[in-house]
Order: C-alpha cells, then structure tokens, then sequence
C-alpha cells in the first residue's frame, strides 16, 4: 500500500514538471511568434530565441541604456563569433526588423547584422554602434515567408560588438483606394448612350501591381478588368450602381469600393421639343387679337390669333422656362394668307437679353414650323415676342424650340403646368415631335 501511493506520488510529480516545462517553452515560443495586430516582438540575448558562438563577455545594464538586465560585447575579428536571434514567422507578410545596443566610443562603425529569412539571405545591413544606443533602429523592412528569420551578428567589424536585443514588428497591410476619375459624379443618359469610365488605385504599403474590377450595375454588361475600361453602352432603362474594387497584390481589397450611379431612361422627345401654343399658359398678349378657329391642318391646336399691321404695340409673347443650358433652335407656326406681313418680327431674348430679331413673311410656309435661328441658352427663361410692326396682317400660332441634347430627366415626368401646356397640349407637342418632327 505505501509502495502504491510513493509511486502515484512520483508520477504526479513527473507530470506537474512536464506541464511546467511545457508552460515555460510555450511562453517562450510565443514571444516569438509575431501576431497580427503588429505588435512588436523582442528577443532579447537572456531570452530562449538567442544563442552565440564563441567568446562573449557579458555587462550588466548600470545606466539603463541597454535592453534588459544585460548584453554581450566581443571584439573585432573575423567573423568567427556570432550572436544569433531567431523568430519564428507563422504569417508571411512584410517585417520591419530592428536591432538594440549599448553605444561607446569604442564601439564598430560597422557592425554587421545579416537578416536570413529559412535559409534565403535577405541582406547584410552595417551599423555604426558609437552612436544610437540605447534604442531600437530600423534595419529594414523585408517579405517574409512562413518559417524562421534570422538576424546574425558578426565580430566582422572594426571595433567592438555589442549583442543586446533585436525586435519585428509586422508591417500590417493597408487597403489600397480606388477611385472613380469619369464620370467625376452620377450621370444620366438615355437608353443607348455610352459613358467614359477610368479609374486610378493607390496603395501606401506599395503593394504592386494592383488589380482592378469594374462591375456596371447591369447583368447584361460584362464586368472589366481594366484600369480604364472606357466607353460603355447602357442598353437597358433603370438606375445601375457602377462599382470599382481594387485589390494590392496581397489579395487586400479596397474595404469602401468607388462607386457612381449611371441613371438610364428613355428618351421621350428626340431631339427634346417643346411648344407653346397661344391657349397655352406659357403664352400672353397685349392688345387686341382676333381669335380664329382652326378649319384645317394650317394652323396648330384649336385656333390662332391675327392682329392688322401696326405701330408694335400689340404683342404675342412665348414664355419658356430652360432648365439645362446649351445649344437651342426657335422656330414657329402661323397660319399663311396673301394678306399676312411679310416682315412679322419675332425677337428673342434670354433671361431679358436680346438675341436678336427675325423677319419672316407669313404669306407662305404656313402650318409649319419654321426655323428663326439657333441660340446658345443659358439656364432661365426664353422669351419670344411678336408684334405688329409690319406691313401686313400678323399671326400668333405656335412657337417651338427644340434641341438635340437628352430630354432633361426633370421634364420627363413633368406636369402639363411645370411645362407650360394643358395636358392635351403636351400630348399634341409630343405626337407632334414623334410622327411630324
């Protein structure tokens, strides 16, 4: 029975030792293992990771200028003794690799530190150990496979050696930013139409070549691969997230992808028209007109007004409103007689800036519209006035203005009244631009 318990004794013994021991190695592995986070590791010359060759002499830190409570010190030779801290690299990746030691006047300007990452020598890095001490300096930044790294320590060198403590710290990779060059914001276009893109990516950790990856929003446009993949056509009616993704060599990808919205709608009026009749609220008029009934297809709407030549104090005015600038053709309808003017004045002006004054004889080319000029607009109104200054009898009909540009995607759900007709008037302008313009 006493035997029986001696040896269960003598075996938890045994097995509380193996656990120390196993304690102890792990934690001293461990604290070579670098993590992700990038905090730095140290192997210092007391710690488990470090071993020398040949004679070193060993000094106690006095004045706290050393890692530690000591470091070695040989002197200069032929490379024949070495100091040697290993790590192990669980996570490939870039490492900054630092070394620590004691200065003095008598220290090598040319202490050799040679970084091994397996058995592939990544470079032989000299220090000038007068000077620095007591802190960790940078050695280099280095592309480290699984495995182990090596920093060597060499009394190849002109003065003495100090062997204190190395360190890595794990370069933690940064997303690269991609960025969206064309369009510089979101766009709409019409169903068919093409837009530009190009892109750029940048990287701080100069993780190259960096990959790219457009996705168009719309399953029926091939993703693109490329940095610029230039024009691209939009066939299908909807709002479509355009998305670029870049990647660093490393398989990072950008976490907040550029993007820009592509809205595609159909094009109602092409080119985009609108008219204003003179039952419209878009138009007005000053002095007397007589109004006229429409008994054939010469006029345009329902009726039309005519006022005999005079000193120009009857007016027909034509009111739009122009909400996206650029290039723009006046043109108008009357209805034609032998007795109409042939200098019926139309002036046009923008945002109370004159144009300009077309004449134009209403004796013929009635029941058309007629082109008085092509006008660079700014965003406002525009302003067509008749009068009857002429030599004959005037008519007030219709006045139209067209351009080639998309249909504004604000007008296309537009209101009779945000467009200056009445609703059946709007239906005869667009009927009127698709089957007769």
């Amino acid at each position: 029975m006493y035997r029986e318990k001696t040896t269960i004794i003598r075996c938890a013994k045994r097995i509380i030792g193996i656990l120390c021991f196993i304690c102890v190695f792990l934690s001293l592995y461990n604290s070579a293992v670098p993590d992700a986070t990038g905090a730095p590791i140290i192997i210092d010359n007391t710690d488990s990771g470090f071993s020398k060759v040949g004679g070193w002499t060993t000094y106690s830190c006095v004045s706290g200028v050393c890692y530690g409570s000591n470091y070695l010190v040989t002197g200069a030779g032929t490379g024949s003794k070495k100091a040697t801290w290993t790590f192990q690299i669980n996570a490939p990746g870039k490492y900054e690799v630092y070394a620590h030691w004691v200065s003095k006047s008598d220290r090598a300007s040319n202490a050799p530190y040679t970084v091994k990452n397996n058995t592939t020598t990544l470079g032989t890095v000299l220090v000038d150990q007068r000077a620095n001490g007591g802190q960790f300096n940078l050695l280099g930044t280095y592309t480290l496979e699984a495995g182990t790294l090596q920093v060597i320590l060499t009394d190849n060198a002109n003065g003495r050696v100090v062997a204190d403590a190395t360190q890595i710290v794990l370069h933690v990779n940064q997303a690269p930013n991609g960025l969206i060059d064309t369009p510089t914001g979101d766009v709409t276009i019409n169903v068919g139409d093409t837009v530009s893109f190009t892109g750029t990516g940048n990287d701080s950790d100069n993780n190259l070549p960096l990959s790219y990856s457009w996705n168009f929003g719309d399953p029926a446009i091939a993703d693109s691969t490329l940095e610029d993949p230039g024009l691209v056509q939009f066939n299908n009616e909807g709002t479509f997230t355009v998305t670029l993704t870049v990647t660093d060599s490393l398989g990072l990808p950008d976490p907040t992808p550029a993007q820009v919205t592509i809205n595609v709608v159909s094009n109602i009026l092409s080119p985009f028209i609108i008219i204003i009749d003179n039952t419209d609220s878009g138009f007005s008029k000053v002095g007397s007109w007589t109004t006229y009934s429409c008994t054939s297809s010469n006029c345009f709407g329902r009726n039309y007004l005519v006022t005999g030549a005079g000193d120009g104090s009857k007016k027909a005015v034509w009111i739009f409103q122009i909400d996206v600038p650029g290039e723009y053709e006046v043109s108008a309808l009357w209805a034609s007689k032998s007795t109409r003017a042939p200098n019926a004045p139309y002036t046009i002006s923008n945002n109370n800036t004159t144009l300009g004054t077309v004449l134009v004889d209403q004796r013929v080319n009635g029941g058309q519209f007629n082109l008085l000029g092509t006008y660079m607009l700014e965003a406002g109104t525009l302003e067509v006035v008749l009068t009857n200054k002429a030599s004959g009898q005037v008519v007030a009909d219709a006045v139209q203005i067209s351009t080639s540009q998309p249909w504004p995607t604000g007008w296309i759900n537009a209101t009779p009244a945000e467009m200056g007709m009445d609703e059946a008037k709007l239906a005869e302008a667009r009927d009127y631009a698709l089957n007769k313009g």
